[in-house]
């Protein structure tokens, strides 16, 4: 196009590549188009897309999904973002929503307390302990494994 003194239409936007956010025992985020999100099959059959900025929220195959349109990574040239094809889809753990982590620490830090009062977690650490003070069953060990006279007593 030739440099002209009034802007031209900017050519079709596009999204690019399906770009995929992993947080660690959180959320993953998939941000792309219609078409790549539904290929990847993330997306259900009839799934009735938001319009403008409304986001959705749905579950499928026990995940719990959110899904968003978002403005192109590098801006819209001017344009509103609103009609883009550009979606942003977060999944979270059934149930667990935005805070999974630090709900799913604590479920297993009580699921092991429990555990460990229980009365075969109780048996476990009784055995474990006689071993720990068990001075000849100690120097087997060093022996066996090559710690060179490392005391555990």
């Amino acid at each position: 196009m030739a440099k002209t003194k009034y802007p031209t239409l900017a050519a079709k936007l596009t999204a690019g590549e399906l770009h995929i956010t992993v947080y660690a025992r959180q959320h993953d985020t998939w941000l792309g188009t219609t078409e790549q999100l539904t290929d990847a099959g993330l997306i259900p059959d009839g799934f009735k897309w938001p319009s403008r900025t409304e986001r959705l929220y749905y579950t499928h195959n026990g995940i719990d999904c959110a899904v968003q349109r978002r403005p192109l990574p590098g801006g819209t040239r001017g344009q509103s973002w609103v009609g883009v094809d550009n979606w942003q889809l977060m999944r979270y753990c059934a149930g667990r929503g935005n805070g999974g982590a630090d709900l799913y620490e604590k479920e297993q830090a009580l699921q092991h307390e429990l555990w460990r009062r229980s009365a075969e977690g109780q048996r476990l650490f009784n055995r474990y302990w006689v071993a720990h003070n068990d001075v000849r069953f100690q120097a087997f060990k060093e022996r066996a494994l090559g710690l060179g006279g490392v005391s555990h007593a």
